[in-house]
């Protein structure tokens, strides 16, 4: 791994919290590829439902683990009990 966040394969997910509500959570999105950083914004609602919006073009399959990730974040903070909407999160998953 570069030690700028690129992976070597697969993409690298920043999610940091820009905003948030009881309901919802808006997020910086930065994604790291191999040969290229994409970044955009994301919203994410308490129980999962997500939308995300990124420059450029990325994979499909990139784009499905981001909102995966965003999903993740919804559906735990849906569940009670979470004080807060996470301030960050980063994952890395390979390319499938």
């Amino acid at each position: 791994m570069n030690s700028d966040l690129h992976p070597d394969n697969g993409a690298r997910v920043l999610l940091e919290r820009l905003t948030e509500t009881g309901e919802e959570a808006r997020y910086a999105v930065t994604l790291y590829l191999p040969e290229q950083k994409l970044v955009g914004t994301a919203r994410v609602m308490r129980g999962g439902q997500s939308e995300l919006e990124v420059s450029g073009d990325p994979p499909e399959w990139a784009r499905k683990i981001t909102l995966a990730f965003l999903r993740q974040a919804g559906i735990h903070r849906g569940a009670g009990g979470v004080p807060s909407w996470p301030r960050r999160l980063m994952r890395w998953r390979p390319e499938r």
